[in-house]
């Protein structure tokens, strides 16, 4: 994603951030991308990616949203989190209390949407390493299995969280050269995630991050080991 449309999303997560009652606001894609993420309390987004991939469950097992602004809502002991589809590739969702008015959210929701459509349409967001190669200019190209990209979109997500990248470009520079390290050290498939997992880990300075990543991405790991 480009430096502008980065930061118009990062403003627009901020101001609906303001609004009483909302304590944190993600904007991702289908692929659980993050592209903001935006909360009042760091600690509330501790499990942010297991909520994604929980929602990207539910979504899988029940009727897709649309784009009248309908959305998903999920009740939790202390907080509800409204999920909106902003386009065919992205979704918003509203971290808010239990008290909250959800006709005021809908209208804030609502009140940004062609907003950030326009960012989104402004910018291409395509992980690096996904497709056919990492590095484009390389003449020996890392090939992807398509299988294989859900589980690094996984690791990406919870990499992004774990170094405290709102944006996403560093963690993305991290994972590219982590996997073009990955790729050095044998066949490139879900067998070998493990390492690759031990590569990043290297990464994250704080030993707290390092345990709650390897939480965030266990289940990648199922059926390998």
């Amino acid at each position: 994603m480009n430096e502008s449309s980065a930061l118009t999303l990062k403003k627009i997560c901020n101001n609906i951030l303001n609004i009483p009652y909302i304590e944190g606001v993600v904007l991702y894609s289908l692929g659980l991308e993050i592209l903001c993420r935006r909360f009042k309390e760091t600690h509330e987004e501790n499990h942010l990616t297991e909520f994604l991939k929980g929602l990207a469950n539910l979504l899988c097992m029940s009727m897709q949203l649309n784009l009248d602004c309908q959305f998903v809502e999920c009740r939790f002991k202390n907080y509800i989190v409204l999920s909106y589809q902003i386009d065919q590739q992205h979704q918003m969702s509203i971290f808010c209390h239990t008290n909250a008015n959800k006709r005021i959210i809908k209208m804030v929701a609502l009140n940004h949407l062609s907003a950030i459509q326009k960012a989104l349409a402004s910018s291409t967001v395509v992980s690096t390493y996904q497709s056919d190669s990492l590095d484009q200019d390389s003449s020996s190209k890392i090939k992807i299995r398509p299988s294989l990209q859900p589980r690094l979109d996984i690791i990406r997500n919870a990499l992004q969280v774990a170094l405290l990248d709102d944006v996403g470009t560093k963690s993305m520079n991290v994972m590219d050269e982590g996997i073009k390290k990955w790729a050095t050290l044998g066949p490139v498939n879900k067998k070998e995630l493990p390492a690759l997992a031990d590569i990043l880990c290297k990464s994250i300075a704080d030993p707290q991050r390092i345990k709650q990543f390897l939480k965030d991405i266990e289940d990648i790991f199922l059926g390998i080991r």
